[in-house]
């Protein structure tokens, strides 16, 4: 009876203390984001998750019909291995244009709409200063400026060694003499100003820049072109655009007109928005194949 108690007592605690068979790691890669990467440890097998993007290519509700009419028109692409995007929709619609379907949409770029500037003018009426329980100008605050004024500190900077403030001299020299190193060389003087020239100091650039966010046509080229494309439908033409440029994009299919975007951008296609849809999925390393564990 009590062997079996001890043998139950251990297989509980065994089960208890065994480690799962899916371990979920997260690592900081070069760039600073974080991989999620996931272990069987019995297989050895690991997987990543990825978030895919769904809507690459979104086709609005007005913009069926124009898809439709996408799909259906064949035209014929030359090469366009590094042109910029501004260069590839000015192509294509002139491809479009030439084909007298006026049943086609226009192609543009379009980004999120940013806030306006500040008119300077107007900046000071944006300064709020902080309320008093009793009224008044407020205190310790400047009202021109809406900065803190700093009171002057109580306590005395303490005297130079001797100099006009007192305290005692440095030996050898006179009280009201500043010793130097008399091998150290002069400082030059602005024959105008009279004033000493002092070498602004050149700021180093940091051993590290964040990428610069692309929100202009010009910054986007296209990679990869391949062959000209010869009686292709214009959809499958705009697809191949998107898998060929530099940067992540995703365009969006309206009556009358085609957006391209930055993936991560939300812009106002007639009265609805348009926002990235993200699935994660787990993607085996070294396949590239969706195999998500059980």
């Amino acid at each position: 009876m009590k062997l079996a108690c001890f043998l139950g007592i251990t297989l509980i605690f065994g089960a208890t203390a065994a480690e799962p068979r899916f371990q979920l790691r997260s690592l900081i890669q070069n760039n600073g984001t974080l991989l999620h990467v996931r272990l069987d440890t019995e297989t050895g097998k690991t997987w990543r998750l990825e978030r895919v993007l769904k809507n690459r290519m979104e086709i609005s509700l007005q913009g069926k019909l124009t898809a439709r009419e996408l799909e259906r028109t064949r035209i014929n692409v030359k090469s366009l291995e590094s042109f910029t995007l501004a260069e590839v929709l000015r192509a294509l619609n002139g491809i479009l244009a030439e084909t007298g379907n006026d049943d086609l949409p226009r192609l543009v770029f379009s980004i999120p709409v940013k806030n306006p500037d500040i008119d300077q003018a107007k900046a000071r009426e944006q300064l709020v200063p902080p309320a008093q329980p009793f009224g008044g100008a407020p205190q310790g605050v400047d009202p021109t400026t809406g900065l803190p004024i700093h009171p002057p500190s109580p306590v005395p900077p303490p005297p130079f060694p001797g100099g006009a403030g007192g305290g005692s001299a440095i030996p050898g020299f006179p009280p009201s003499a500043i010793p130097g190193n008399p091998w150290a060389p002069g400082i030059r003087i602005d024959p105008l100003t009279g004033r000493p020239l002092v070498r602004t100091p050149v700021p180093r650039p940091p051993l590290w820049q964040p990428p610069r966010r692309k929100e202009d046509v010009t910054l986007f080229r296209i990679r990869n072109w391949g062959q000209p494309l010869r009686e292709t439908s214009v959809l499958q033409v705009l697809a191949h655009v998107l898998n060929c440029a530099d940067s992540p994009l995703r365009c969006v299919v309206d009556e009358k007109t085609v957006y391209f975007t930055p993936e991560s951008s939300v812009i106002t296609v007639g009265r609805a928005y348009s926002q990235p849809q993200y699935v994660e999925q787990w993607v085996e390393i070294g396949e590239d194949n969706p195999n998500p564990p059980e």
